[in-house]
């Protein structure tokens, strides 16, 4: 696969601690991470994909292998990262729903209030 050829040349190198190289795997794999992400947590896919990436670049020096390798490594990663977020939420809910409502129109609520401050 040649395409993947700078991609496998940025792992070697961000496992030796190349900061480049690991940007270089962030732009190429992020995209998708992403796409996975927002199936698996929704709305909060953004954080899981961060602390995927987190949990990689802490782990990165341990990981033996070859990029479809790392590929599975980093899917497993966010995968693990989604499913805790999805029970995060699950175990406050009232939390999660009161931070996703918009807050209420103070325009609204003033002409409502002002139509009945007369009774």
């Amino acid at each position: 696969m040649p395409a993947d050829d700078p991609l496998a040349d940025a792992l070697r190198a961000a496992q030796a601690g190349d900061a480049d190289g690991f940007a270089t795997l962030w732009r190429g794999l992020n995209p998708a991470v992403l796409r996975y992400l927002r199936v698996l947590a929704g709305e909060h896919a953004e954080d899981a994909a961060s602390e995927t990436w987190l949990h990689c670049i802490r782990d990165l020096p341990r990981f033996t292998g070859d990029l479809p390798g790392f590929r599975g490594w980093l899917f497993r990663i966010a995968r693990h990262r989604g499913l805790d977020e999805r029970r995060r939420r699950a175990r406050h809910p009232i939390a999660n729903g009161a931070a996703d409502s918009p807050a209420p129109d103070a325009a609204t609520q003033a002409i409502e209030g002002n139509g009945t401050t007369w009774a």
